[in-house]
């Protein structure tokens, strides 16, 4: 039995932060936005799209890229297949790092072409938290969502009054928003690896306490597994961009 295509990380932390039967966020919207917006990054980071630099006041630290083994998959937005401290990495402080953009051609994807345009066509430098802070306004959540929509996880549903009518966006399959996290959950139980882009997806979980919510139930012994594959196996890139995140939730909050 094959299990299904997994999402891109933006897509499974939007997921994840709904409630799926009355499609409630679990997060405000800055903090959602947050989420969603160093995801995104994230994605471009996986897509080879963009490199993290470190400022002129940051040290002498050469470009950070993911390693070679850490890859997008395809062409569709489905396409990913990469390969509880989160300060494991070393270096300068996120807050230090620009974005650079290394290729600009556009991945294939709505959500990702969409935010790569944005950032080619804003003059530079790219500071990596403030470009947090400024995609999390709405633009992060936008895009998403539209991505959500072509591939059918969302869908509109009008309700309709007496002489109004309400648009709203609704989950296809209401079983769908638990799957990032319980597939998180389960492979920690059974001290499986996660894959580069699950490990990025539960370091922002914590990053904007989406967490406390989403592995409550965790044992000490699977919190100890999580934390160790942050040290060992996440790469520094996301270390910094899990840090940035961090940081820009707690401006929000």
């Amino acid at each position: 039995m094959t299990s299904p295509q997994q999402l891109p990380p933006a897509d499974d932390f939007y997921l994840a932060a709904h409630d799926g039967i009355g499609g409630r966020a679990l997060l405000s919207p800055p903090v959602l936005g947050v989420g969603l917006a160093a995801t995104l990054l994230g994605e471009l980071l996986f897509w080879r799209r963009l490199q993290l630099v470190p400022s002129p006041a940051a040290g002498s630290l050469t470009g950070a890229s993911l390693p070679g083994g850490f890859s997008a998959g395809g062409s569709g937005p489905g396409g990913f297949s990469a390969g509880a401290s989160l300060s494991g990495g070393s270096g300068p402080a996120a807050a230090g790092f620009l974005l650079r953009v290394i290729d600009s051609q556009p991945t294939g994807d709505p959500a990702s072409s969409a935010v790569l345009r944005r950032l080619v066509e804003t003059p530079g430098p790219h500071e990596v938290r403030q470009w947090i802070r400024d995609l999390s306004a709405g633009f992060a959540t936008d895009v998403v969502e539209h991505r959500l929509t072509i591939t059918g996880v969302l869908r509109r549903e009008t309700k309709r009054r007496l002489l109004t009518s309400n648009t709203s966006l609704v989950f296809t399959d209401p079983r769908t928003p638990g799957e990032p996290a319980g597939r998180i959950r389960t492979k920690l139980s059974y001290n499986e690896p996660l894959d580069t882009a699950d490990l990025m997806v539960a370091g922002l979980f914590l990053a904007t306490g989406l967490d406390q919510l989403l592995f409550d139930t965790l044992n000490p012994r699977d919190r100890a597994r999580l934390s160790d594959q942050f040290r060992r196996s996440l790469p520094q890139p996301l270390h910094h961009l899990v840090s940035a995140a961090r940081e820009a939730a707690l401006v929000t909050t």
